[in-house]
C-alpha cells in the first residue's frame, strides 16, 4: 500500500490484540484512531500512537464522541468478540445491524472483521476456508450470522480473518489450566496463534489489500492438548493439570496455511510447544 500517510484505519475494539494493532499501524505511518468502551483506556490508545474514541455498540444502536470522525476511514477493523450471554445468537448480530449504516455509508471502505475459528464444529478432521458446516457453539453461530451479514454488504470490500486460540504476553498457556484435575479432552489437537503472528497476519492483509477474502490464522503445528498445557504449565514452575483417561474425542485440527502462502508470510511461532 502507498501513501500510508493518507490513510487511516480505524480498529473498533483496542484491547489485547487491538491495543498492539495501533501501536503497529501508527509506528507503519498510518493514521490511526482506537475505539474503547471506559474512559480509562483513552489514554493508552493516545499513547499508542492514535486518536482514541468511546465507541459503545448495543443491538439497538451505536452511541459514542465523534462518531462521524471515527467512521471517517479508509480501513475499519472491527475486533469485539460476542460477549457469553443467553441470547448470544441474537445479540451479536444486532449489533452489527446497528453499526451497518455506518460500514456501508462510505462504498469503498475497507473492512476487516476478526472473527474466529470457533465458526467450524469438531468433525475430527482438517478444515480449511472453504469447509462449510454448522458451528458447534453459540458463539460460532453467531459469529457466522455476522461473517455473511457483512459479506452480502461490503462484498470484494470485506475480510474476514478467523484466528485460533490467542496466546501471548498475559495470556501464557501455562497458566490457562495449571493444577486442575480430571480435564476432558487431553488427546485432541489445539489450534492457538501467538499476537505476534496475528499482528503480521493483520498488517500483510492491510498492507497487500488482500480484499474479498476469508482467512484462517493458527499455528501450523498441532500438539495433543494434554502434552501441550502439561508442559507449558511446567515450563514456568506451575503444577501441570491433570486429564482424566476418555475414548471418544472431539476435535477440528484448522488450517492456516492459505494466508502464509497467499501474502508470503512466515510465522514467528508456527510451533506453539516453543512457547512457554
Amino acid at each position: 500500500m502507498k501513501d500510508k500517510r493518507n490513510k487511516t484505519i480505524s480498529i473498533l475494539g483496542c484491547g489485547w490484540l487491538g491495543l498492539p494493532l495501533a501501536e503497529r499501524f501508527a509506528q507503519e505511518s498510518f493514521n490511526v484512531k482506537g475505539s474503547t468502551t471506559t474512559q480509562e483506556k483513552l489514554e493508552k490508545i493516545q499513547e499508542a500512537g492514535g486518536k482514541a474514541f468511546i465507541v459503545e455498540i448495543s443491538d439497538i444502536e451505536v452511541k459514542g464522541n465523534d462518531l462521524n470522525d471515527f467512521f471517517d476511514a479508509d480501513i475499519i477493523i472491527v475486533n469485539f468478540p460476542p460477549r457469553r450471554r443467553a441470547d448470544i445468537e441474537e445479540n451479536y448480530p444486532a449489533q452489527f445491524e446497528a453499526m451497518l449504516p455506518w460500514l456501508v455509508k462510505k462504498p469503498d471502505l475497507k473492512v476487516l472483521l476478526v472473527s474466529s475459528t470457533s465458526v467450524y464444529p469438531n468433525l475430527n478432521q482438517k478444515v480449511d476456508e472453504n469447509f462449510e458446516g454448522i458451528p458447534q457453539k453459540s458463539s460460532g453461530k453467531a459469529l457466522l450470522k455476522v461473517e455473511n451479514m457483512l459479506k452480502s454488504h461490503k462484498g470484494e470490500h470485506m475480510t474476514v480473518l478467523r484466528l485460533a486460540g490467542l496466546i501471548g504476553p498475559e495470556r501464557l498457556p501455562g497458566r490457562f489450566l495449571a493444577g486442575k484435575k480430571s480435564l476432558k479432552n487431553g488427546n485432541v489437537p489445539v489450534n492457538v496463534i501467538h499476537r505476534d503472528d496475528c499482528l503480521e497476519i493483520i498488517s500483510q492483509i492491510v498492507e497487500q489489500d488482500a480484499w474479498g477474502k476469508t482467512y484462517n490464522g493458527c499455528a501450523l503445528n498441532h500438539p495433543i492438548r494434554k502434552d501441550y498445557y502439561q508442559k507449558a504449565a511446567e515450563a514456568i514452575g506451575l503444577e501441570p493439570p491433570e486429564f482424566a483417561d476418555e475414548d471418544e474425542v472431539s476435535y477440528k485440527i484448522v488450517d492456516g496455511s492459505k494466508v502464509l502462502k497467499e501474502l508470503d508470510i512466515t510465522l514467528k511461532y508456527p510451533d506453539p510447544e516453543k512457547i512457554s
